[in-house]
C-alpha cells in the first residue's frame, strides 16, 4: 500500500519487512539454519564461521535481520546458543571478538531476557561444572547494555569456565 502521509510514509520505512509467501519463508529459515550452524563452528574451518558471522552482521545492518519478526521468534535464541556454545568450549577462539560482538547484537533487544533467563539456562546446561562454579559465572556475569563492557564479560567468563573445567579435570584425576 502506498503511503498517503509523511507519517505513514516513515512507519511503513521503519517496520521491519515480512515473508511474503512460503517459499519465501523456506528459503528464509533454510538460510537461518546454515547461518546458525556455521556459526556454531562444528566441524567447520574458521573462514567458514568468519564468513557466517560476517553474513550476518550485514544482514542485521541491511535489513535489521535481528528485529525481522520470523528471526527473532525462530533463530534469536539458536544462534545465541550456537555462539555461546562456541565460545564457552573455545572453538575458533581467535574469531571469539566476532562471536561476542554478534552475541550481543542478538542479546541486545532483549537484554533483560538475555541475562534473566537465556544465561542461567545456557550455563546449567554448560558440560565441566558444578553448581558452586555456574553461580560464581553467573554473579559475576552482570548485565551490561554497551557492547566493549558485554565483550569483555563474554571473554571473562570464557576464562572463568576454562579455568573452572581445568581444575574439574585434575580433581578427577
Amino acid at each position: 500500500p502506498r503511503a498517503t502521509s509523511p507519517g505513514d510514509a516513515l512507519a511503513a520505512a521503519s517496520r521491519p519487512p515480512e515473508l511474503v509467501d512460503a517459499r519465501a519463508s523456506t528459503h528464509f529459515h533454510a538460510l537461518c539454519e546454515l547461518l546458525c550452524t556455521a556459526a556454531g563452528g562444528k566441524d567447520l574451518p574458521p573462514h567458514a564461521v568468519r564468513g557466517a558471522l560476517a553474513a550476518l552482521a550485514e544482514a542485521d545492518a541491511k535489513s535489521r535481520l535481528f528485529d525481522f519478526p520470523a528471526f527473532a521468534s525462530r533463530w534469536r535464541a539458536a544462534l545465541c546458543d550456537a555462539l555461546l556454545g562456541c565460545l564457552l568450549d573455545r572453538r575458533h577462539a581467535l574469531l571469539a571478538d566476532e562471536m561476542a560482538a554478534t552475541l550481543y547484537a542478538l542479546a541486545k533487544p532483549d537484554l533483560h531476557g538475555f541475562f534473566g533467563s537465556f544465561l542461567p539456562a545456557k550455563l546449567a546446561a554448560a558440560e565441566g561444572l558444578d553448581d558452586a562454579q555456574r553461580r560464581a559465572l553467573l554473579d559475576a556475569w552482570t548485565p551490561a547494555a554497551d557492547a566493549p563492557t558485554f565483550s569483555a564479560r563474554v571473554r571473562d567468563a570464557v576464562s572463568d569456565v576454562a579455568h573452572y573445567r581445568l581444575l574439574n579435570t585434575h580433581a578427577m584425576e
